[in-house]
């Protein structure tokens, strides 16, 4: 729910006061949209993300939760997304979605994204979406 203060201000070219409503959210949306360019190596194990970012979240110590809407068509073997320190993997073939209590150290963070081999051969994550929505207290 958003707040909706009055605020006074002062025009300089006039020198008169008016006053103004101005809209303060509760929340900081991040839409990624669809991920392209992602490919990972089957031969490797562990991690393979792609890093968005630095991203600046304003107010980011009034940041106590984050919801995340994570979404794709198919995965091999886990999907990840990391949001500064807080990290999720899920062996679910058709996303994650969530809220999720999380304190940001910085206003300044990355989004890491991708999948997570446990098994040589294949890797991959295909058609992912993500949407990350970080809401105050």
């Amino acid at each position: 729910m958003p707040y909706n203060n009055p605020i006074k201000i002062k025009t300089a070219s006039l020198g008169d006061t008016e006053e103004k409503s101005i809209t303060i959210h509760d929340y900081y949306d991040i839409n990624l949209g669809y991920i392209v360019d992602y490919s990972c190596n089957g031969n490797i194990i562990g991690e393979q993300l792609k890093r968005y970012g630095p991203i600046t979240i304003p107010a980011y110590e009034r940041v106590n939760k984050v919801k995340i809407d994570f979404t794709y068509d198919s995965v091999d073997d886990r999907s990840v997304i990391r949001i500064g320190d807080f990290s999720i993997t899920s062996i679910s073939q058709s996303g994650v979605a969530g809220t999720y209590d999380i304190k940001l150290d910085s206003s300044e963070i990355y989004i890491d994204v991708g999948a997570k081999n446990t098994d040589p051969d294949l890797c991959y994550l295909r058609g992912g979406k993500l949407k990350v929505t970080f809401l105050y207290n």
